[in-house]
C-alpha cells in the first residue's frame, strides 16, 4: 500500500481486539503517461490508478515524455523532485498563480512548468532549488515586462543568475 504514510497499532486494557490507525500519504499529483493517469504520493511513488481515488482532482498534473514506466508501487519521481514542484506550485500560489502543468522530459534533471495565465512554459532544473529559480522567474518576468517583451515558448531558468528565453 504505497499511499499508506503510518500504521499504529494499540490496544485497549480491556479489549481483546487491538485498534489500528492507518495515516495516509498525502497525494500531491496525478500523472498523465502511455494514456493512462495514476496518483502519485508525496515521496513519488505511485499509489495507483486515479480512478480508483476520490478527490485527485485538485492534484498537480504531471505529464510523462521520458518514457518511464509507470505502476503501482514504482517510484517515478525522487522525493526532492516531488519537493521541488510542491514548493514551486506553493510560491506560484502564493502569487495567485498556480501551476497548471509540469512536462518531464527525456532530459534528466529538468522539467516544464505551465502556469497557469502564461502563454509559455519555465524550463527548471530540479537540482537548484525551487525558491531560487521561482524568484528569477519573476525577477525576468517583470524586467521583460518593462521591455515590453513577452516569451512564446519558454523561460529557461536553468543557468542560475542567466535567463534565456524563446
Amino acid at each position: 500500500f504505497p499511499e499508506i504514510d503510518r500504521a499504529v497499532v494499540s490496544s485497549t486494557l480491556f479489549g481483546t481486539r487491538p485498534v489500528v490507525h492507518l495515516y495516509q500519504q498525502d497525494l500531491p499529483f496525478t500523472i498523465e503517461s502511455r494514456g493512462r493517469t495514476y496518483v502519485i504520493a508525496a515521496d513519488g511513488v505511485v499509489a495507483g490508478e486515479s480512478s480508483t481515488f476520490t478527490g485527485v482532482d485538485k492534484t498537480i498534473l504531471i505529464r510523462d515524455e521520458s518514457g518511464v514506466e509507470v505502476k503501482k508501487g514504482a517510484r517515478v519521481l525522487r522525493s526532492d523532485d516531488a519537493i521541488f514542484f510542491t514548493t514551486a506550485s506553493d510560491i506560484l500560489r502564493k502569487k495567485s498563480r498556480g501551476v497548471d502543468l509540469i512536462r518531464l522530459t527525456i532530459v534528466p534533471r529538468e522539467a516544464y512548468l505551465k502556469v497557469k495565465d502564461l502563454t509559455y512554459e519555465l524550463r527548471v532544473f530540479l537540482d537548484e532549488p525551487a525558491d531560487v529559480q521561482m524568484g528569477t522567474f519573476f525577477s525576468a518576468e517583470k524586467t521583460l515586462g518593462e521591455r515590453g517583451e513577452k516569451p512564446s515558448t519558454y523561460i529557461d531558468l536553468r543557468a542560475g543568475e542567466k535567463v534565456y528565453w524563446q
